[in-house]
Formats: C-alpha cells, sequence, structure tokens
C-alpha cells in the first residue's frame, strides 16, 4: 500500500508540467501550481531510503527529525534550510548539500530508480489518462460515500446528476469500498482516480430518495 500510494504521488508531482520551472522550495511560498506537500512527501521518503542506505539501516529520516526537534524546538528557536542540511549529513554521513540543491532548490528529477534500487525495487513509468468523477468531496458511511460537495458543476459527475446529499453505492455494480482507485486516499474519498482510462463509462448505483442507476462518463 505505502508504495502503491508513493507512485500515485510520484505520478502527480513529475506529470504537473509546471514541475520543470517551479522548484519545490519555491512552490512553498505558494508559487505556481506545483504542490509542495506532495513533492515532499515523495522527497522525504526518497531521503529516508538514501540515509538508511548510507547508514546500513542504522539511521534514517526519523534520526534527522529527532535531532531538528531535540536541537531546536526544545530550546525554543526556529530551524533553517542549512540545519535541515547539516543534521541530514551528519546522520547520514556524508554531505547532501547537492541532493537539496538539485532536487529541493533546484528543478531536476529526483534520481527515483537509484534510490528506490536500494530498497530492490524499479521504477517504471508509463503514459495513461485516468478518468476521474470530479466530486468536491465525500465521506464514508458503512454503505458507501455520502456526497458533501461538488465544487464543478461542469464535472462528469455533476453533468451526470449526481447531487449533494446522494449516496454513491457502487460503480458497475461493484460496491464503492470495493472500487479499485489510484490512490492510498482514494479508498476513503470518491474524488479518487479510477484505474479505469478516461472517457470510459460507468454506471453508478445512487441511493437518493429512492434508489436509482445514474451513468456517468470518467
Amino acid at each position: 500500500m505505502l508504495l502503491d500510494h508513493l507512485a500515485y504521488r510520484i505520478s502527480q508531482v513529475e506529470s504537473n508540467p509546471e514541475r520543470v520551472y517551479t522548484s519545490p522550495s519555491d512552490a512553498s511560498w505558494g508559487f505556481g501550481t506545483v504542490n509542495y506537500y506532495h513533492t515532499g512527501e515523495v522527497l522525504g521518503a526518497l531521503l529516508d531510503l538514501s540515509i538508511l542506505h548510507d547508514m546500513q539501516g542504522q539511521r534514517g529520516l526519523d534520526d534527522v527529525m529527532r535531532d531538528l526537534y531535540k536541537e531546536h524546538y526544545e530550546r525554543g528557536r526556529g530551524s533553517t534550510p542549512d540545519d535541515l542540511i547539516r543534521i541530514v549529513s551528519t546522520k547520514a554521513g556524508r554531505d547532501y548539500t547537492d541532493f537539496f540543491r538539485r532536487y529541493v532548490i533546484g528543478t531536476e528529477t529526483p534520481p527515483y530508480d537509484t534510490i528506490f534500487g536500494f530498497a530492490g525495487y524499479h521504477v517504471s513509468s508509463a503514459s495513461r489518462t485516468l478518468g476521474v468523477l470530479g466530486l468536491g468531496a465525500a465521506r464514508s458511511t458503512s454503505e458507501g460515500r455520502l456526497v458533501y460537495l461538488i465544487r464543478n458543476p461542469a464535472s462528469p459527475a455533476a453533468l451526470a446528476g449526481i447531487r449533494v446529499g446522494d449516496l454513491i453505492l457502487a460503480v458497475d455494480g461493484v460496491p464503492i469500498h470495493q472500487v479499485a482507485l489510484a490512490n492510498l486516499f482514494g479508498q476513503n474519498w470518491i474524488g479518487g482516480r479510477f484505474l479505469g482510462m478516461a472517457g470510459e463509462r460507468v454506471v453508478l448505483t445512487v441511493l437518493r430518495h429512492n434508489r436509482a442507476r445514474i451513468g456517468n462518463d470518467t
């Protein structure tokens, strides 16, 4: 599940065309559409694996965070990017300035295959557009996903007739809790992307005042 989630996050980061000129560091200031939470999550995983590899499993990113906490938070002072680089380098036993310069401050593509290879994994890429309902948000219930927000009236779901208050029970007859989505969080959020291709037609089973079947192109 963790690897599936990281794969989804990497695809989100690398499929954003703005990624080539907006660095994670710049994105943290609110510049552009690059999501620094997503890039930070991916870079954190890479840092963890890289440090674990450098120290043969004896230290990882957790040790870095503990030192940051003890040296700065417990002493009532903030930390700088240079503090983070220093502690990472100390814990890893080598200088990580270049890592931060290229992948955090810079816009170079991280060496996914090399670093994931430390854990025995190979990273491959493929291009496809995944289907999405386009709902704003929904929450899980014992029966299905209760829609409580539709941001875009032109989304596939809205155009198909989905309304706030609808309870989505199934997709093509498959209970909604069992529908394969392209990200871990999607298991608890109907906004997740389907593993099917964009443009495919699906049939949603929806409970409104009575049970109805509504077709929808994702």
